[in-house]
């Protein structure tokens, strides 16, 4: 497939507007924290005031990105241009939602399959592995300078919704245009060190708590593991240190897919990530609120964990049952 160029619409907004905020859903991963610091950095370089909100607080594991210092939580003045990168839905920016709906125009840039699509401009390709590659087409049409810093965050971004290269969605394209980002600076085992293989000691603990909890269900089909509130007081830790906890249950061997339900704050509210080979899990999630990818998506439920989970299993084992 050939991969999406740039609308010509988004190629002659950008460089005609001074103000610019890029926005990333809660929680952001590799691909989100990545794709928007290339960005912040390529448009700074132009000369342009912008700013990179989350709704959350950059994860810990991801604060070695050049250009992580600048993550906000708060949008500061009336910016002309609001960007969203890697975001599914506008409630995807929590409580940044009505801050960025005020600008005067809206962008929307992202691989996911959105339900509902929005923004003034969408620059979207569901066949890109990653919003990352977008951002990278982005600036190659431009024409503007691909630094060792950009290609690291973009490379990034690549790396890890691919699972290093490893994931279903790894295809030409993305090791071509990973290639590209390799020439340019990026260091793949710098990255790979920083963002899959070094894993901090209270992130270590709180992995083996999920661990312990590992339970099957659907005659060994579902692999599913719970961390609660007490889990993530005793590791000091918060929903977005969970990353790449969910893969590991794909370990389990006779699974078809793995869920994780996180409970950061209150056991009556839940974050649950959904992983499947099979099972169209974005429809899973969209059920309950959420979204994301085919094989890779996550919502947020509140209940009690036995009505929240009883309901998302039930879910997520109907859905197997229609993709087989």
């Amino acid at each position: 497939m050939t991969p999406a160029a740039p609308p010509p619409e988004l190629m002659a907004l950008i460089p005609a507007r001074a103000s610019f905020v890029l926005a990333v859903h809660k929680g952001p991963d590799g691909d989100a924290a990545g794709s928007a610091l290339a960005l912040f950095a390529a448009l700074r370089a132009q000369g342009k005031d912008v700013q990179v909100v989350a709704p959350t607080p950059l994860p810990q594991h991801y604060r070695w990105l050049p250009g992580a210092e600048q993550f906000a939580t708060e949008i500061v003045g009336a910016p002309e241009v609001a960007i969203l990168l890697d975001c599914d839905g506008l409630d995807r920016v929590g409580g940044l939602r009505q801050a960025i709906e005020q600008a005067p125009m809206l962008v929307n840039i992202d691989h996911h399959s959105n339900a509902e699509p929005f923004g003034d401009v969408r620059y979207t390709d569901r066949s890109a592995a990653s919003t990352s590659q977008l951002v990278a087409r982005l600036l190659g049409a431009l024409g503007w300078p691909l630094t060792a810093d950009i290609a690291t965050c973009l490379y990034t971004g690549l790396a890890t919704d691919t699972g290093f290269f490893r994931f279903e969605n790894t295809d030409a394209v993305a090791l071509r245009e990973a290639a590209q980002l390799v020439g340019a600076g990026a260091s793949p085992h710098a990255v790979a060190e920083a963002a899959g293989e070094r894993r901090a000691v209270p992130r270590m603990r709180l992995l083996g708590r999920a661990l312990q909890s590992v339970q099957l269900e659907a005659t060994g089909r579902i692999a599913w593991a719970v961390l609660t509130p007490q889990d993530f007081r005793d590791a000091g830790l918060g929903a977005g240190d969970t990353e790449g906890i969910v893969d590991a249950l794909k370990q389990v061997e006779g699974q078809r897919a793995a869920v994780l339900f996180k409970a950061p704050e209150r056991d009556d509210q839940w974050q649950i990530s959904l992983r499947s080979p099979v099972a169209d899990v974005a429809a899973v999630a969209r059920q309950f609120g959420g979204g994301g990818h085919a094989r890779a998506a996550g919502c947020d439920v509140n209940g009690s964990f036995a009505e929240v989970s009883a309901r998302v299993l039930a879910a997520v084992g109907k859905a197997m049952m229609n993709d087989e």
